[in-house]
């Protein structure tokens, strides 16, 4: 996702302001959310893996094209939903750090 965008759409104000100001806040958002990211990512890879192998007929199995495609499905969504959820903790330590510096006058003079 383009932050910088996201950032200058959601608080026009910022169109003054120099881009380097804007990538600072959008670094510091994405150092404080790092580890939770990392978590995220683990979560989605683990959940995503105990999905693909508990979800696969065994090969005596085979012509269960049901029970595949469930669990292709079933991994996609969760890759999306753990990916938009990783995204938006990001954007709102974004927003919460923007408006701090914004309070102080130290962003936008």
């Amino acid at each position: 996702m383009n932050y910088t965008q996201w950032l200058v759409n959601r608080f026009p104000q910022l169109n003054k302001v120099s881009s380097a100001k804007t990538f600072a806040v959008i670094t510091q958002a994405r150092k404080q959310t790092k580890t939770l990211r990392i978590l995220i990512s683990m979560l989605s890879y683990l959940v995503g893996g105990l999905l693909i192998v508990m979800g696969f007929p065994t090969i005596e199995q085979q012509g269960h094209l049901l029970a595949y495609l469930a669990a292709i499905i079933g991994v996609v969504v969760l890759f999306i939903v753990l990916s938009k959820t990783e995204q938006r903790l990001t954007e709102m330590v974004m927003k919460q750090a923007l408006l701090k510096r914004m309070a102080a006058s130290d962003l936008v003079s």
